[in-house]
């Protein structure tokens, strides 16, 4: 008894003597690392979040950026879709301003193009309007405007006065994006387009220039459209010269000939129809003698004894350039029917068919039958079809321009609308021997002035563009 009471005092006294664990000693040692941690992720959250917002920040930017650079650029693209409308259309385009006949506006002049041979004209009294819709830049009025005081620069009209000379900044033809127009843009993008001539004074002569301000040839044209594309706060700059052929057709008549010209059978060679006639009113022009016999018809005047005008007076362009320009090209060294290169329903071409063997000429003939016979053009894409060689049709439906170096003879119920020319010295026979109206072949200014308009569209001069951020 006396042994388990001294053995509880002795516990009991052990116990007071020391510390019970986790009571006592030292106090807030766990605390400090748990607030640097705590600072740590403070200072990584925030830097994440500051990298967040600026990465966010810069990728929204940079996507301004890109939708104004295509903004620009789809300005770029409509002043070119633009420039090639219709012109004999006679719709407005969104907000372009028309010019009213007879205001005679003194800051307004025709369009600087030469069409169908016709030299620019500064006069305000001269400037067209919807009935001369050849003198159209698009398919509306130009209203070419100018200001200042002779600065000298892009944009100047060629004759131009003093004052009616400009800078590139206030000459040319404007428009701004609507957002009515089928070409939809995302929503906040605009886009301002300004379309100049590209014209500098060369050896004291305003000329049309190409992209190394070097003058352009003959019946070239270059044009520089400026575009500035917006998206919110961003902007970009898209610039690109464009040219385009206005080769000036001088087809003195239907037929032109550098020999003799026979129309017989039932056919009928025609100055044209009423309202699309040659306005020289020649049916045939050649450096012999033109005769009808039998039921042939010569409808208009008739022009012998005159000297052929050769290949670059009637296109106003050299045979090199035209070669350059045709979307077919063929060669064949024996006669051939029916080339492959211009199946029938061929349209909107420039054909170059060259038939020789050695110096020898060879014949190109095309034969069709039944209705319409082979195809070949159509009134709203005409062809040029230039054959170095000689060329025999045969019931052939033809809308455009043909230019022959050698022989031309015709048969069987051809029906051509444009014009013929004839380098060869050769007779040529035009004659009708098909059923119902025979061939006739007529002078037609709308079709000839489709091919200006369609086979030589405005088109960006490679490595001309130029974008940058405004």
């Amino acid at each position: 008894m006396r042994c388990h009471e001294e053995g509880r005092m002795f516990a009991s006294e052990s116990t007071q003597g020391h510390a019970l664990p986790g009571a006592g000693g030292p106090r807030g040692s766990v605390m400090i690392p748990t607030l640097m941690a705590v600072v740590v992720l403070l200072i990584l959250g925030t830097t994440i979040l500051t990298v967040s917002y600026s990465e966010d920040f810069n990728a929204r930017r940079e996507k301004s950026a890109l939708l104004a650079f295509y903004a620009a650029e789809a300005g770029v693209h409509e002043a070119l879709a633009r420039m090639n409308l219709d012109t004999g259309g006679s719709s407005n385009d969104e907000t372009e301003v028309i010019w009213a006949t007879g205001t005679e506006n003194a800051d307004a002049v025709r369009d600087p193009r030469v069409v169908l041979g016709n030299p620019p004209d500064p006069s305000p009294a001269n400037y067209s309007d919807s009935s001369i819709p050849s003198y159209r830049f698009w398919n509306y009025d130009p209203a070419w405007r100018y200001s200042g005081t002779g600065a000298g620069g892009e944009g100047n009209y060629p004759g131009a006065t003093s004052t009616q000379q400009a800078n590139l900044a206030l000459a040319g033809r404007a428009f701004t994006y609507a957002s009515a127009s089928p070409r939809t843009l995302p929503s906040g993008s605009s886009y301002a387009v300004r379309v100049v001539p590209h014209i500098r004074n060369v050896a004291a002569t305003w000329s049309f220039v190409d992209e190394r301000a070097a003058a352009a040839a003959a019946n070239t044209y270059y044009y520089k459209v400026t575009s500035t594309g917006t998206y919110g706060a961003q902007s970009a700059l898209a610039q690109v010269i464009v040219k385009k052929y206005f080769f000036g057709l001088t087809i003195p008549a239907t037929i032109a000939a550098g020999g003799g010209v026979v129309v017989g059978g039932n056919a009928t060679v025609t100055s044209g129809e009423s309202g699309d006639e040659n306005p020289t009113g020649v049916a045939i022009q050649s450096a012999g003698t033109a005769s009808a016999t039998g039921s042939g018809e010569i409808s208009g005047s008739v022009v012998n004894d005159t000297t052929f005008p050769g290949f670059e007076a009637i296109f106003g362009m050299t045979t090199t350039e035209m070669y350059a320009n045709a979307g077919i090209k063929a060669s064949y060294t024996s006669n051939t029917s029916n080339p492959g290169a211009v199946p029938s329903g061929t349209i909107g071409k420039v054909i170059w068919i060259t038939a020789k063997d050695g110096g020898l000429k060879k014949d190109i003939t095309f034969t069709g039958s039944g209705p319409g016979g082979y195809m070949i053009g159509s009134a709203s894409q005409p062809v040029i079809m230039v054959v170095d060689g000689n060329l025999n049709l045969n019931t052939v439906t033809f809308y455009g321009a043909i230019y022959v170096t050698g022989v031309f003879r015709n048969q069987g119920g051809s029906q051509i609308r444009g014009s013929i020319a004839v380098e060869g010295t050769a007779e040529t026979d035009i004659l009708g021997t098909g059923a119902g109206d025979g061939t006739k072949i007529e002078y037609s200014k709308s079709v000839l002035r489709n091919i200006n308009e369609k086979l030589f569209p405005f088109r960006p001069v490679k490595g001309s563009w130029d974008m940058s951020r405004g």
